[in-house]
C-alpha cells in the first residue's frame, strides 16, 4: 500500500508539508471553531453604541403627505427675508447655513402644505436687546418697520451654549404676525453631549450625528415659529412640529394645524390685499375655523387666547410663547424633569446618574423604576451602571406583571454579560407577557432582536411575524450563515433541537469555541450532551478528535455531521483541513471548495486551497481561484 501522498514528493515538498502540518495543527481548531463560534447575534459595546447612535438620527422632514389635500396645488411661493445680528454673522458659513435651513423647511412645507420658501436675502440686524432674552428680542423685532416685498421676516441671533428641548428657548413668535426670532443651533453642544453618552465611537461619527441633529432641530424651530406666524397655536402630540418640546421624531404638522393653515394662508399670500386687510381676513378665518372645530389636539390655553383675539375680545396679538410646557413649568431643582431633558437630548448617562439614586430610594415607584431601567440600560458603559440598571428593571418587572419591557431590558443586559441562560429566561418571560397582553409590535420587534442575539432563528422569525414584519433579503443574510456556522438545520426539531432549545444549543457551541486549545470529547459531551444526534455535536466531536491527530475518528464524526446537514460549515472546513493534513489533496480540495461556496469570507480556506494548487502544480486552478477571489472582493480579516 502506498504511503501518504506527501512522502512520495521531493524533499522541498516534504519540508513544505511538514511546515504546513505544524501550522494547521496550531491553527486548525481556531479556524474551524471561529466559523461556528461567531454566533450571529453578539454585539460588541462599540457596535451597541453605534446602533444606539443610529437610533438618535432625526426624522426626515421632506416627503410627508398631508392629511387631506395640500393647501396650494400647484405650490405657491412665500418670500422670506432674514435679519442677522453680529453674533450670528461672525459664525462660520452663516449664510450657507441659512440657505440649507430654508431648503429643508421648503421641502417639508411643499410636500405637506404646498408652499415653497424663497430666500429673499439677508441684511445686518443691529440688535440692542440682550441675546439671553428671546422675549426682548421679539419685542425689538416687532418695533421695526415691516418690509412690503416679503411675506415673512426672520430675525436670527447667534448660537449660544444652550442644550434644551424647550423650543421657545430657541425661537419666539406671535400668532398671526409674520415676524419672529430664532436662535442659531450650535452643533458643538450636541457634539459635547453625544461625546459623553457615546464614548466608544470615533469623533467623526459623533460629529456627523451631532450635525444632523442640529440641522433637524434648526428646521423644526423655524417651522414651529413659522406656523405660529400664520395663526397656529401649540399641539399636544409630541411628534407634531407644533409641540412645545423638541423631539428628534418631529417631521410634520397635525391635521388640525393643516386645517388652520388652509384658512389663513390664502389670505396671507393674497398680495392684492393691503397688510391690514390680510390680517383682518386671517382673523375672521381663524374665528370661523375654531368655532366650528371645537375639539382637537390643541393646548387649551393657546387655543383660547387665539380665539379671543380672533373674536376681538383682546386687541393685542397673543404671544404664544407665554405658554410653558411641562418642562418649563418644572422648577430647575426637579431632578426628574432634568433627567427627562437629558434623556431627550441624548445624554442618557447623565439621565441615569440622576435617576439611579432616586429609584434606589423609592423601590415601589413604578414610573421611577421604569425610567431608571430605561436610562441605565441605554447608558451601560460600565459594570456598576449595568448592575444598578438591572435592579431597577427587576423592580419594574415585579411591580407591573404585565409590562414586557423591563424583562426585555434584563434579557438584553444578560446577553451583553454573556449569560445566555439568564437572557433566555427573561426573553421567554417577556414573550409570555406579550402573548397575553394587548398587541405590541414594538415589543415583539425587540423580542425578535433578543432571539437573534441568542442565535435562535426560529423564535426570532416567529417574533418578527408578530411584529408585523416580513423577513426580507437582510434576514436571509443573517439566518443562513448562522445556521451554517452552528450546524443548525432548518428543520432542527427533527434532530432534537426544539425552537425553545435553539439558544441552549448555540450556547453550547459557543462554550466549545471559547476553549480552542483544550477541546476534548469530555467537554463536547458536557456542552452538547443533550443534543446527541445533532450535526453540531458531531462537528465538535470531529474537532476534538482532530486536536489529537486522530484522523480516522475525526473523519467519521465530520462525515456524520455532513450527512445530517450538508451545509454544516465547521464540519466541512474540518474535513477539508484534516484531509489536507493527511495528504489527501483531492478530498481536501473538494471539501474546501464547498466550504468556500458556503462562506467566501474565510481567509484560511482561501489560503489552504491556494497551497493545494501550488503543490499540485495546477496553475490554471490557481489562476481561477485568484480570479474568483478578486471577483468576490472578500474581506480577509475574518
Amino acid at each position: 500500500m502506498p504511503g501518504p501522498v506527501f512522502l512520495a514528493q521531493p524533499p522541498s515538498v516534504q519540508t513544505y508539508f511538514r511546515c504546513m502540518r505544524m501550522l494547521i495543527a496550531f491553527t486548525f481548531l481556531a479556524v474551524s471553531l471561529s466559523a461556528c463560534g461567531f454566533w450571529g447575534g453578539y454585539r460588541t459595546p462599540r457596535t451597541a453604541q453605534r446602533d444606539y447612535a443610529h437610533q438618535q438620527l432625526p426624522a426626515e422632514l421632506a416627503g410627508v403627505a398631508p392629511a387631506t389635500a395640500r393647501v396650494f396645488d400647484p405650490p405657491r411661493d412665500l418670500r422670506v427675508r432674514f435679519h442677522l445680528d453680529a453674533e450670528f454673522r461672525s459664525e462660520m458659513h452663516s449664510e450657507e447655513r441659512l440657505r440649507r435651513m430654508v431648503e429643508s423647511a421648503s421641502a417639508a412645507l411643499e410636500s405637506q402644505i404646498g408652499v415653497r420658501l424663497v430666500f429673499a436675502g439677508s441684511e445686518p440686524w443691529a440688535r440692542r436687546a440682550p441675546a439671553e432674552s428671546m422675549q426682548a428680542m421679539l419685542e425689538e423685532a416687532h418695533g421695526l418697520e415691516q418690509e412690503p416685498q416679503v411675506d415673512v421676516t426672520v430675525f436670527v441671533t447667534g448660537g449660544r451654549p444652550l442644550l434644551t428641548s424647550n423650543l421657545h428657548a430657541l425661537g419666539r413668535a406671535r400668532l398671526l404676525d409674520p415676524r419672529f426670532v430664532i436662535r442659531a443651533i450650535s452643533d458643538q453642544e450636541e457634539y459635547d453631549s453625544l461625546r459623553k453618552a457615546l464614548p466608544l465611537l470615533e469623533a467623526k461619527e459623533i460629529y456627523t450625528l451631532a450635525r444632523e441633529r442640529a440641522r433637524h432641530k434648526q428646521v423644526v424651530v423655524f417651522l414651529h415659529e413659522w406656523a405660529h406666524a400664520f395663526g397656529v397655536p401649540h399641539q399636544k402630540f409630541p411628534l407634531s412640529l407644533l409641540c412645545e418640546l423638541y423631539d428628534k421624531g418631529q417631521r410634520a404638522f397635525g391635521p388640525e394645524a393643516e386645517g388652520l393653515l388652509a384658512v389663513t394662508l390664502p389670505f396671507a399670500l393674497d398680495r392684492e390685499l393691503a397688510r391690514d386687510a390680510r390680517l383682518r381676513r386671517m382673523r375672521e378665518a381663524v374665528r370661523g375655523y375654531l368655532e366650528t372645530h371645537r375639539t382637537g389636539d390643541w393646548v387649551a390655553a393657546g387655543r383660547d387666547q387665539l380665539l379671543a383675539y380672533a373674536r376681538g375680545t383682546t386687541t393685542a396679538a397673543p404671544d404664544e410663547t407665554d405658554e410653558t410646557g411641562p418642562e418649563a413649568q418644572a422648577p430647575a431643582s426637579d431632578p426628574r424633569a432634568e433627567a427627562r431633558q437629558r434623556a431627550a437630548l441624548g445624554d442618557v448617562a447623565g439621565a441615569w446618574r440622576i435617576l439611579a439614586p432616586l429609584a434606589a430610594a423609592a423601590p415601589t415607584d413604578l414610573e421611577l423604576q421604569r425610567a431608571s431601567c430605561r436610562a441605565g440600560v441605554q447608558a451601560r458603559r460600565e459594570g456598576p451602571v449595568e448592575v444598578a440598571a438591572s435592579e431597577a428593571c427587576r423592580r419594574a418587572a415585579e411591580l407591573d406583571l404585565k409590562d414586557p419591557w423591563p424583562l426585555l431590558a434584563l434579557a438584553n443586559a444578560a446577553t451583553r454579560a454573556e449569560n445566555p441562560a439568564e437572557a433566555a429566561q427573561h426573553a421567554f418571560a417577556a414573550k409570555a407577557r406579550l402573548e397575553s397582553g394587548t398587541p405590541d409590535p414594538a415589543g415583539w420587534r425587540q423580542l425578535m432582536l433578543q432571539f437573534q442575539s441568542l442565535s435562535s432563528p426560529t423564535l426570532a422569525r416567529a417574533a418578527s411575524t408578530r411584529a408585523g414584519e416580513s423577513p426580507g433579503p437582510e434576514w436571509e443574510e443573517w439566518e443562513r450563515p448562522l445556521r451554517r456556522r452552528l450546524c443548525l438545520p432548518t428543520d432542527a426539531a427533527a434532530v432534537g433541537i426544539e425552537p425553545e432549545r435553539e439558544w441552549e444549543y448555540a450556547a453550547g457551541i459557543g462554550r466549545l469555541a471559547a476553549q480552542e486549545q483544550s477541546l476534548t470529547e469530555q467537554a463536547v459531551q458536557q456542552a452538547l450532551g443533550r443534543f446527541p444526534g445533532t450535526p453540531g455535536r458531531a462537528a465538535m466531536a470531529c474537532s476534538a478528535e482532530m486536536r489529537r491527530n486522530r484522523w480516522a475518528r475525526a473523519r467519521r464524526w465530520c462525515e456524520a455531521a455532513l450527512a445530517a446537514q450538508a451545509e454544516c460549515l465547521p464540519a466541512r472546513i474540518a474535513l477539508g483541513l484534516g484531509a489536507l493534513n493527511a495528504g489527501l489533496l483531492p478530498l481536501a480540495r473538494s471539501h474546501l471548495l464547498r466550504a468556500l461556496d458556503l462562506d467566501p469570507g474565510n481567509s484560511a480556506v482561501w489560503e489552504a486551497l491556494a497551497r493545494i494548487y501550488l503543490v499540485q502544480g495546477d496553475q490554471a486552478g490557481l489562476n481561477a481561484l485568484q480570479a474568483r477571489h478578486r471577483a468576490t472582493g472578500t474581506n480577509q480579516e475574518r
